[in-house]
């Protein structure tokens, strides 16, 4: 039930996540992401009728998440965790104990959120308003009044004044198209944008152009690519293991060294138990690698494909100079 829980949700942080791993700028989508992510979030666990009367970021950073949950068996609990229980075969202590889990985690989770997201930061709903398909709104022409303040080191005395003609104007004009999946960097960068708007482009490529780095990334990375088709080498299994060995570790009150310690390492007995569990554990493991040795060979087999011998890089060089030394042969055999 915990791993279907996992299964369903993560997946909602998911393009979240990526937003800091793109090369592209994005920090004109961060505001709207933000926003999107809390109130899917919210949807799992809190009434919709609540969430509803909240429309900006500043209302949803007030309110009250405790007093608008649902019940616990009315949260979203994904497909798999809610067939288990449903199913008769499940004991009642199972499923009241996972509910009342869901209900706390949701709860923690959600204030978590609440606190950290920046829903109601003014720079990043400023920043929103230089996506291309804001143009021709009251609130895109009032969000963007509001950059030079927001970002006091871009622009000189002489060129806010001439920011502020230059927004105007561009709420106004025909601009060039910005297809879906186009990049906003490289639409802000056209020669026809730059001239007609030289410090509305001057203040929009200093904005768009915020590093967020490596630290940023390697930080959110951490519950990135687990389990969906962007992961790397742990899967499903693997997780499952691992979560089972810390709720083990967890439930017994001991860290995995006091766990296995023994008072005399040469005297006390073997945990026989322990042993078999390694040995199986261990001969799974090989006929896993066994079956998947096995059918990359049966699919060389159906592809017809030879294994090659690796050469040493010695050899490699003696072929090296014995076929350049024939192709000189060859050469001066033909000019002759």
């Amino acid at each position: 039930m915990v791993m279907g829980l996992y299964c369903s949700v993560f997946p909602l942080f998911k393009h979240f996540v990526l937003l800091f791993e793109m090369k592209e700028p994005l920090i004109h989508q961060l505001h709207e992401s933000q926003l999107k992510l809390f109130k899917d979030f919210l949807g799992c666990y809190v009434k919709a009728e609540v969430i509803n009367t909240a429309s900006t970021g500043a209302q949803l950073k007030k309110l009250d998440l405790k007093q608008a949950i649902m019940k616990p068996k009315q949260m979203f609990m994904g497909s798999k965790a809610l067939k288990l229980i449903q199913s008769p075969s499940t004991p009642t202590y199972m499923i009241t104990s996972f509910l009342k889990q869901v209900k706390e985690a949701y709860i923690a989770c959600g204030d978590t959120l609440q606190k950290k997201l920046a829903l109601s930061n003014k720079f990043l709903k400023a920043v929103s308003a230089l996506h291309p398909h804001a143009i021709g709104h009251t609130l895109t022409l009032s969000l963007l009044q509001k950059l030079p303040a927001l970002a006091p080191n871009v622009l000189t005395e002489t060129e806010e004044e001439l920011y502020e003609l230059n927004i105007r104007k561009y709420q106004t004009d025909q601009h060039p198209d910005f297809p879906e999946g186009s990049r906003i960097d490289e639409w802000w960068g056209k020669e026809e944008i730059c001239l007609k708007y030289p410090c509305l482009s001057k203040m929009a490529k200093a904005v768009l152009s915020c590093f967020h780095g490596p630290q940023v990334e390697s930080s959110l990375s951490v519950m990135n690519d687990v389990i969906d088709a962007k992961s790397g080498r742990l899967n499903i299994e693997t997780y499952q293991a691992i979560q089972n060995i810390k709720y083990g570790l967890k439930a017994s009150g001991k860290s995995a060294v006091e766990y296995f310690k023994k008072r005399d390492h040469l005297h006390d007995k073997v945990d026989h138990t322990l042993v078999r569990n390694v040995k199986r554990s261990f001969s799974q493991y090989k006929a896993i690698l066994e079956e998947k040795k096995s059918v990359a060979t049966e699919k060389q087999k159906q592809l017809y494909i030879r294994a090659q011998s690796t050469l040493t890089k010695r050899k490699a060089k003696e072929l090296c100079q014995k076929a350049a030394k024939k192709d000189r042969v060859e050469h001066h055999g033909a000019i002759e």
